[in-house]
């Protein structure tokens, strides 16, 4: 079984989008499709995004070539929750091995919501081990809890890499209908959001395979506009 995780990202798209109670949210046009090449070949990327009472911005990228398969998932809250963010890396480059990455990366420093959001992971994540780790870069150590999945995986563990991935899916989305609003940490959860954000934007140094896909300019846009906003809804 090869992946498919543009299938993936839109299976949970559709779960958080239904139990989330969340409206579309318009995107420029011109970054909500972008055309490019890939190793000669056609690629296309599809981005879509949302909003919602306990949600100020969710969206769904899918980049597909012959040989590029990615699903990338980012579901950010509303800072008066809070609440961890969702984000979900999905890799595939060529056809033999896939590196999948997903996390509740917390966005407060209170340690009994910390205990609380890996005990509700805890219990939707399967047990069995699934592939071989993969090294996250060091940057990204700062962002992520104590629980990530990141390992590197064969096409005869797709399905079960896909269990795993909703599992986090499924966890965001109990402690999100679980939540309420306490505008006491949202200064403190707007602010680590941006730094988040800014992180991705100036470190993460696999999102330059975007300038080599697409048009530079239109990347850069996509970047700051789409991926990882520089002006985060309130």
């Amino acid at each position: 079984m090869s992946f498919a995780f543009a299938e993936l990202v839109r299976r949970i798209e559709r779960r958080i989008v239904a139990e989330l109670e969340l409206v579309p949210r318009p995107l420029p046009a011109d970054l909500a499709r972008l055309d490019g090449t890939f190793r000669g070949e056609p690629a296309r990327l599809v981005a879509r995004a949302y909003s919602g009472p306990r949600l100020g911005y969710f969206r769904c990228v899918e980049i597909a070539s012959r040989d590029l398969d990615i699903g990338n998932v980012l579901a950010l809250p509303r800072v008066d929750f809070a609440l961890p963010l969702l984000g979900i890396d999905l890799v595939e480059v060529g056809r033999d091995t896939a590196v999948v990455v997903a996390d509740l990366s917390p966005m407060t420093a209170l340690a009994a919501e910390r205990e609380r959001e890996l005990a509700v992971l805890a219990r939707h994540r399967p047990l069995e081990p699934l592939g071989a780790a993969a090294a996250l870069p060091a940057w990204a150590a700062e962002w992520f809890s104590n629980a990530p999945l990141s390992v590197r995986v064969s096409p005869a563990q797709a399905r079960a890499s896909e269990a795993a991935v909703e599992a986090y899916a499924t966890a965001f989305i109990e402690l999100v209908r679980a939540s309420v609003a306490d505008g006491a940490h949202a200064d403190p959860v707007a602010g680590r959001q941006r730094a988040y954000s800014a992180a991705h934007r100036e470190r993460d140094r696999g999102l330059l395979l975007l300038r080599r896909i697409f048009d530079p300019v239109a990347a850069d846009r996509l970047l700051r506009e789409v991926l990882f906003p520089e002006v985060l809804p309130r």
